[in-house]
């Protein structure tokens, strides 16, 4: 077996087509899950920047054995999707072990420090055979969180209280963070559930979220989809919503972040942002809502199917230091 780098588009499509044709999703669409056109579409402008990495395995005859793509963001490199992609009746020859350290040693010599691998698969599947790859490599697995979704129906949301609200945008990003990181990292019991997650647990991290956001990068997000919940004229809670330019999905609104202040929990604050929320989301022709949370989060969890959300996908968030 030999390995190689992508000589060019064509012969890195072709081999990659041929090695992911038993995954489900690269056979048939499946609802909000990858697709054939959409992971193609990724891999040729990825292809194009031409310092990502792209490797073929092949044997003595010249067959394509497995593909394995690496997308460099600095000293970070991003493992494709669903890779390395290895036929099924192949992968128990070693070739996936092999394309990943050869992966790493490739990602390293371009000054990589860190690796990352995302695993999503449907919530009843077991977890994906490269799952198992990313374990052998000693790839450490972060807090696996769970996505659900909501189609959202001709009637209006009633939520439990009438809360008063201002947009986030009435407040410094500064101001935002210093609640995220109230919401996500000041108890015990919220720092054992998202204390890996330095989006929410870190300031300078948190804080280039919010900016991110605020200037579009995630999809459409005006200010009646990012609200902060007043009581008493004080801040008390927030919710960050937005909607992404997805052409392979029905149009819908992803909730970013939901918090409420300690204080203020078990009063119905949540809960009545989120209904608030999809009202606004409807009106923006969306069909259905989706939220992501760790799966440790038992409280957002029972919120979220409570108002009628259900599980979709489970994800595990994998990464390794080069």
């Amino acid at each position: 077996m030999r390995i190689d780098t992508a000589d060019s588009w064509q012969q890195y499509l072709e081999s990659w087509s041929r090695c992911m044709r038993d995954t489900y999703w690269f056979k048939e669409r499946c609802f909000f899950d990858y697709s054939r056109e959409e992971e193609t579409e990724a891999l040729r402008e990825e292809f194009k920047k031409g310092d990502n990495i792209f490797l073929i395995a092949s044997d003595d005859c010249g067959d394509t054995l497995g593909t394995l793509g690496i997308r460099i963001k600095g000293e970070r490199g991003v493992i494709r999707r669903w890779e390395p992609a290895v036929p099924l009746v192949l992968r128990d020859s070693g070739v996936g072990e092999s394309l990943l350290e050869e992966g790493v040693r490739f990602a390293r010599e371009q000054g990589v420090r860190r690796l990352t691998a995302t695993l999503r698969y449907p919530h009843d599947s077991e977890k994906p055979w490269c799952g198992g790859l990313y374990n052998g490599l000693c790839f450490r697995e972060k807090k696996p969180g769970l996505q659900l979704i909501l189609r959202l129906n001709g009637e209006r949301y009633e939520p439990p209280l009438n809360l008063e609200t201002l947009p986030c945008d009435d407040f410094s990003d500064m101001g935002i963070t210093s609640f995220v990181i109230r919401c996500f990292a000041t108890t015990p019991e919220d720092i054992a559930v998202h204390g890996d997650d330095k989006n929410v647990s870190d300031l300078v991290s948190a804080e280039r979220v919010i900016r991110f956001q605020r200037g579009g990068g995630l999809g459409y997000s005006p200010s009646d989809l990012r609200r902060v919940a007043l009581v008493d004229g004080e801040p008390a809670g927030f919710i960050r919503n937005f909607i992404p330019d997805d052409p392979y999905r029905p149009r819908f609104g992803l909730i970013g972040q939901l918090g409420v202040f300690p204080e203020y929990r078990r009063r119905g604050i949540g809960i009545s942002l989120v209904m608030d929320s999809l009202n606004t989301l409807k009106k923006k022709s969306c069909e259905y809502a989706y939220v992501g949370t760790p799966q440790s989060n038992h409280a957002a969890i029972n919120l979220y199917e409570k108002i009628g959300f259900r599980p979709i996908f489970k994800i595990i968030f994998c990464e390794k230091n080069c």
